[in-house]
């Protein structure tokens, strides 16, 4: 997923569709070391910003280094879904084989180059998915 996201070379210094809030947070948090929420932005995204704040301690600001930050989120996610898949009793081979079909699709990848929302449905479907899996029975295989 990674050599993807590089290959498609998403490098831009400047706010892609309405990312610049979520950024513009983060840098405030990093040299202040405060949240100051602006408004732009509908939801509170703390575990995001903070996460974009201490990789803008690391590797400076950029809207770049920002938009990696969320690369680990979205490879969490990727990690989650086939060790989730494999809890609902589908062997090895197949879940990693339902995971790169996922994770490879056009959907999935816009989403690290995208500011984190909360409230996109693909992660919303993923939690609860993890949810109702977690309620099975676990019995290796």
């Amino acid at each position: 997923m990674l050599l993807c996201e590089l290959i498609a070379r998403p490098y831009a210094n400047m706010g892609i569709c309405d990312d610049g809030p979520y950024i513009l947070m983060a840098r405030t948090l990093a040299t202040t070391g405060h949240i100051v929420y602006n408004g732009w932005a509908a939801p509170m995204m703390t575990f995001q910003i903070y996460l974009a704040a201490a990789f803008i301690k690391l590797f400076g600001f950029s809207y770049t280094t920002v938009r990696m930050s969320t690369l680990l989120v979205a490879m969490a996610l990727a990690f989650a879904l086939q060790r989730t898949l494999v809890r609902a009793n589908i062997n090895e081979r197949n879940a990693t084989i339902g995971t790169l079909a996922l994770v490879l699709s056009p959907p999935y990848l816009e989403l690290p180059l995208a500011r984190p929302n909360p409230r996109n449905p693909l992660r919303c479907s993923l939690h609860h998915r993890l949810k109702a899996v977690r309620s099975i029975p676990f019995t290796p295989s």
